[in-house]
C-alpha cells in the first residue's frame, strides 16, 4: 500500500509541476474573447456576415469597424453552429438580434424576456433555442488514474 501512495504522490507532483494550465471553454457569441458577450461581439458577428462569412480575422474586424468603432481584436471566428442561438443551423441576423435582446434583458436566462426584448429591436420570426454566454466547447482534459485501491 505504501508503494501505491508513493507512486500516486510522484504522479501528482509531476502533474502539478508540469506547468499545466486549464483553459476555459469559448462562450457562445463571445467573439472578442473577453468572457462577456456585449455590443462589440454583436458587431463582430455582423462584420463576419458582411465579410462573406470569412475566416480571415482581419477582414472580419475591418467590416465590423465600418459598422461601429470596435477597438478590440477578433479572438475567434464566429461559429455557425456554436454561436447559433435560434437553432436554425446558421448564424445570421436573428442570432445577433437575440444576443442584443439577451443583453437588454439584463443577461437573464429567461427565454420570454429575451424574445420580447429582441422583437422590440427587429421583427425576428424564429424562436430562441439557446442563450449567449454559455460554453460552446469543452477544453477540459479527462484524466483517469487506474490501479489505485482504497484503504
Amino acid at each position: 500500500m505504501r508503494n501505491v501512495r508513493v507512486c500516486f504522490g510522484l504522479i501528482l507532483a509531476v502533474f502539478l509541476s508540469s506547468g499545466f494550465t486549464a483553459f476555459a471553454a469559448d462562450l457562445r457569441c463571445d467573439i472578442d474573447g473577453t468572457g462577456k458577450v456585449n455590443l462589440t461581439d454583436a458587431v463582430m458577428i455582423l462584420g463576419w456576415i458582411n465579410s462573406g462569412r470569412s475566416s480571415d480575422k482581419t477582414a472580419i474586424l475591418t467590416e465590423a469597424q465600418l459598422l461601429y468603432p470596435v477597438t478590440t481584436t477578433v479572438y475567434r471566428v464566429p461559429d455557425p453552429v456554436g454561436d447559433d442561438i435560434d437553432g436554425n443551423g446558421k448564424l445570421n441576423l436573428s442570432d445577433v438580434v437575440y444576443s442584443l435582446g439577451w443583453i437588454n434583458a439584463g443577461r437573464a436566462f429567461d427565454s420570454s424576456a429575451i424574445e420580447t426584448e429582441a422583437k422590440l429591436l427587429y421583427p425576428v420570426s424564429s424562436s430562441l433555442s439557446s442563450f449567449p454566454g454559455l460554453e460552446i466547447g469543452s477544453s477540459t482534459i479527462p484524466i483517469s488514474i487506474t490501479g489505485i485501491t482504497p484503504n
